[in-house]
């Protein structure tokens, strides 16, 4: 009769050559799991969180970009009126220049 072996490393039935279960990984357990669900869903919430503060800062820029639009627009109308002025032609010039050079923001 033969006499079981009892495997000290696994707690088995193993051959006496060795144990056989050294190099089997074990099964996921239910928390494997749970820490694979835990982790998508906060990828996920990362994911709609970054394209929601990425939308936001669009739209703030699409802003700024509407503003400037609109302030070069009023530069340019005011730049054509200003020759339909009374004043004197380098009159009318250094006043396109200052109006425009408001318009970008620069100094005179």
């Amino acid at each position: 009769m033969k006499e079981a072996h009892q495997c000290s490393s696994c707690g088995g039935f193993c051959k006496k050559s060795g144990c056989e279960r050294a190099n089997v990984e074990a099964p996921p357990t239910i928390s494997d799991y749970e820490k694979l669900r835990i982790e998508n869903a906060r990828l996920k919430v990362e994911a709609a969180s970054f394209h929601m503060n990425y939308r936001m800062k669009c739209d703030i820029e699409t802003k700024k970009l509407e503003e400037e639009k609109h302030r070069l627009k009023t530069a340019l109308y005011k730049i054509r009126q200003e020759p339909s002025n009374t004043m004197s032609d380098s009159k009318a010039l250094k006043e396109i220049i200052r109006i425009a050079r408001a318009a970008l923001g620069e100094k005179s």
